[in-house]
């Protein structure tokens, strides 16, 4: 799992999340507010799907 952050240089940034540990857990809507400003663009996916 990984979350690519494009912040004010345009730059995209991958942040890898493992789903596995507690402490690494998704930012709420809230908290991608807070640090990026109103006028940033971002988009957030979340895929629940099982793989063999």
């Amino acid at each position: 799992n990984a979350v690519v952050i494009c912040e004010y240089d345009k730059k995209p940034y991958v942040q890898f999340i493992d789903s596995w540990k507690t402490s690494n857990i998704l930012p709420s809507l809230q908290e991608i507010k807070k640090h990026f400003s109103s006028s940033g663009e971002f988009y957030v996916r979340a895929y629940d799907e099982k793989h063999d």
